[in-house]
């Protein structure tokens, strides 16, 4: 099970976006995208970094941060189960 998806089987959609909304941009928006959050088709990796004028290993930087931000501010164990891409 991917790391975000562990967190949204563990608590309410509610809290969820409650924590979202907490993180900077660039953050909310690499995991909306990566995880689909927003009911939309999920873009690529290459799409998000072209969208967001970033390396592909920053969008996985920002993608670790806003994970780790998540699980502090909802209080969640680690899931090491990590999505390749």
């Amino acid at each position: 099970m991917e790391r975000l998806e562990a967190l949204v089987a563990r608590m309410d959609v509610r809290r969820l976006w409650d924590a979202l909304v907490q993180l900077p941009g660039r953050e909310r928006r690499v995991l909306v995208g990566r995880y689909g959050l927003d009911g939309r088709e999920r873009p690529t990796l290459r799409e998000l970094v072209e969208e967001l004028a970033h390396s592909r290993e920053r969008v996985r930087q920002l993608q670790r941060t806003a994970e780790s931000a998540l699980r502090i501010r909802t209080q969640l164990p680690v899931v090491t189960n990590r999505r390749a891409g």
